[in-house]
């Protein structure tokens, strides 16, 4: 797929090459890559948990561990099923390369415009999560830095924000855990990124493709001038290519939907899981523990939560409204004078609108901006709950 090392998808490409997953990668590097990959998330998980069984319980290691340790989770089970779908993706991207070829100038401006939406997107949360990650990497080094800077009579405290259990001197070995720490947050990061706005990418092109069936169907009636025959053979025609991409950007959103159902599903559990305990444990480091290194860290993995969530249901919102655009255009044309073969089609049209495309997951969740509301709303009242239950 060459077309998609276009400046419009190249950082997406380069991204999952990185991490072993581009549906084309087929070379020895590639397993290497997710051997790393899969070391890194399941040692990072393994070594949080192994905490249960080496200090002594409490209210606060029981969520600062789990809080910690399952967004990593979320990312391993994002990463396995990109690369279970290995396929699905490939024929993803293969028709994003075969509709730029078909279209024609003006239609692909409008598909230039989405994909440039695309790419803000990934270099706007590669920005956040870099910057993140060097915010981190600094409080977590900046004793070190003040004892070079500033020096005082005896070398001041270091706390790892990010515990682990490695059956080693934490305080002899504190750079090499900071290191490991450190390119921990860079691969889930690098994972989150990619995928999901591989994903989003995949949304804003079915959104472009049914902006195009609304372009083309808001000028079905440009060519009209006169009642005859092959001018009601090329309205007919142009309305039939309307239809057609409509159909076929509905096609494709669902084949994305199918691909990523038990996906979608998953990062629904545990993402509800994951924003509760957060939520509970910013609480408790607040006004039980007053411990500043876990408000900071439970305040920015609520606003990752946060961030991810309203983008994933804001995607699913956007198709959702492109969907009946073209409904809304086939209306708005001036319908009322074509001939009377080109009235019914559009009546057959309106009809057609005035069903609602909803894209649901497992059955029990409607994706769009109420569905995030929803979402905010349950782990708000499990966190009600256990809060007022501990």
């Amino acid at each position: 797929m060459t077309f998609a090392k276009s400046s419009f998808y190249n950082i997406n490409r380069i991204l999952l090459l990185v991490l072993g997953i581009w549906p084309d990668q087929k070379n020895k590097c590639m397993y290497v890559q997710r051997l790393f990959v899969w070391g890194i998330f399941t040692s990072f998980i393994i070594c949080q948990l192994l905490l249960f069984f080496t200090e002594k319980y409490t209210v606060s290691l029981f969520f600062n561990t789990l809080s910690q340790s399952l967004p990593i989770m979320v990312c391993l089970l994002k990463y396995n099923a990109f690369c279970s779908n290995k396929k699905s993706v490939k024929l993803l991207l293969e028709q994003i390369e075969h509709d730029w070829i078909t279209l024609d100038d003006r239609e692909l401006e409008i598909m230039k415009q989405y994909a440039s939406t695309s790419k803000l997107y990934v270099v706007t949360f590669i920005s956040f999560a870099v910057a993140t990650i060097c915010i981190y990497a600094f409080l977590q080094l900046l004793p070190a830095i003040l004892d070079f800077i500033i020096p005082l009579n005896i070398s001041r405290p270091r706390y790892l924000y990010v515990r682990f259990e490695f059956s080693i001197d934490e305080e002899k070995h504190f750079y090499a855990i900071t290191f490991y720490t450190v390119v921990s947050l860079f691969v889930a990061s690098a994972t989150v990124i990619s995928i999901g706005t591989s994903i989003l990418t995949f949304g804003n092109h079915s959104c472009a493709m049914l902006k195009i069936a609304c372009y083309r169907m808001e000028h079905v009636m440009d060519k009209y001038k006169s009642l005859h025959f092959v001018k009601r053979n090329e309205i007919q025609n142009e309305m039939v290519r309307a239809v057609d991409i409509h159909r076929k950007a509905m096609e494709y959103t669902n084949i994305l939907i199918s691909t990523l159902m038990l996906l979608f599903f998953g990062l629904l559990v545990t993402g509800v899981i994951s924003l509760t305990l957060n939520i509970f444990h910013l609480f408790y480091a607040f006004f039980d523990i007053n411990s500043m290194e876990e408000i900071l860290i439970s305040t920015f993995l609520i606003c990752a939560h946060f961030l991810y969530m309203f983008w994933a249901n804001y995607a699913f919102q956007q198709i959702a409204d492109h969907f009946h655009e073209i409904f809304i255009a086939a209306y708005a044309i001036p319908w009322y004078v074509a001939p009377v073969r080109i009235q019914k089609f559009i009546i057959f049209l309106l009809q057609r609108g005035t069903k609602n495309y909803t894209m649901q997951i497992g059955g029990v969740f409607t994706g769009s901006l109420e569905g995030f509301a929803t979402l905010l709303s349950t782990s708000l009242s499990y966190f009600t709950v256990i809060y007022t239950t501990r």
